[in-house]
């Protein structure tokens, strides 16, 4: 069921140039799958020669005339961690607050990616210490681990629950944004996805973002295309988010979507 909210709408109807842009991508990605022949031509004397006698000898090779549909593998995934700390419920200039706008957008590019066969891994990020028996994570983020409330389903098509109710999730956790990145690359990487991107969102600035590089490239072994966005924070946060991997700034939910499936569209087109 579509979400009704009018962030929602307004997301969906604002990236309609993406859609159609990332629409593209994938057919030209897709024009070499489809139903295909196996087997031998007929094309030729020498064959058509050998498929007379056959027929007339009552043996004829059923493979010469077989078709095969071979299953286009999906060619683009996308994962996005949110940041959900409490600076996420600043107003934004239309009058919503930033998780609003981050979630009417995570729902609106939802939609697009069900009907193009996308998967997609949207979850919440909180952050935590490990505690008693908790597993310290290894890595760039190695005091701190990502607390995951997902919300697209485990099968990367369809959102867990109904959009509407998901515009009222609370932000009231702590900020660490290496800890979201790398929640990001984790969830792409369980993507069963030719070509995958990995996109954190926040609001802020803290001093884990000096492992942000490290994090790129880990994301660019394993093909993954790391993006950072901000929103919110005031004018001085869109020089910031230029420090961020492939960073960006969104002032609304609308451009959280146009980025989402422009960078998507990029990196299908690219590993075409």
């Amino acid at each position: 069921m579509k979400g009704k909210h009018p962030l929602i709408v307004a997301s969906r109807k604002g990236m309609l140039p993406q859609t159609n842009l990332l629409r593209r991508a994938l057919i030209e990605a897709r024009g070499a799958k489809g139903l295909t022949r196996t087997g031998r031509s007929l094309a030729g004397g020498r064959h058509i020669v050998n498929t007379y006698r056959s027929v007339h000898s009552g043996v004829v090779n059923e493979d010469r005339f077989k078709r095969t549909y071979v299953e286009p593998s999906v060619e683009g995934g996308v994962s996005m961690t949110i940041d959900i700390s409490g600076s996420m419920d600043d107003t934004l200039r239309n009058r919503h607050t930033i998780i609003q706008n981050v979630i009417a957008s995570a729902c609106a590019v939802a939609e697009v990616l069900d009907k193009l066969g996308v998967k997609h891994s949207f979850a919440f990020c909180d952050v935590e210490c490990p505690q008693g028996g908790q597993t310290i994570p290894t890595g760039s983020t190695s005091r701190y681990c990502g607390v995951l409330y997902p919300f697209s389903k485990p099968s990367g098509k369809g959102l867990r629950y109904p959009a509407d109710k998901l515009m009222n999730f609370p932000a009231n956790g702590g900020t660490q944004i290496s800890t979201y990145a790398e929640s990001a690359i984790k969830m792409a990487r369980q993507l069963n996805a030719k070509n995958r991107v990995a996109i954190y969102m926040t609001d802020g600035c803290c001093g884990s973002s000096r492992y942000l590089k490290s994090l790129q490239e880990q994301a660019r072994r394993d093909g993954i295309v790391l993006v950072g966005v901000v929103m919110g924070g005031g004018s001085h946060m869109e020089a910031e988010a230029k420090a961020h991997p492939n960073g960006v700034y969104a002032s609304d939910s609308t451009e959280l979507g146009k980025i989402i499936l422009g960078h998507l569209a990029q990196a299908i087109k690219k590993g075409t």
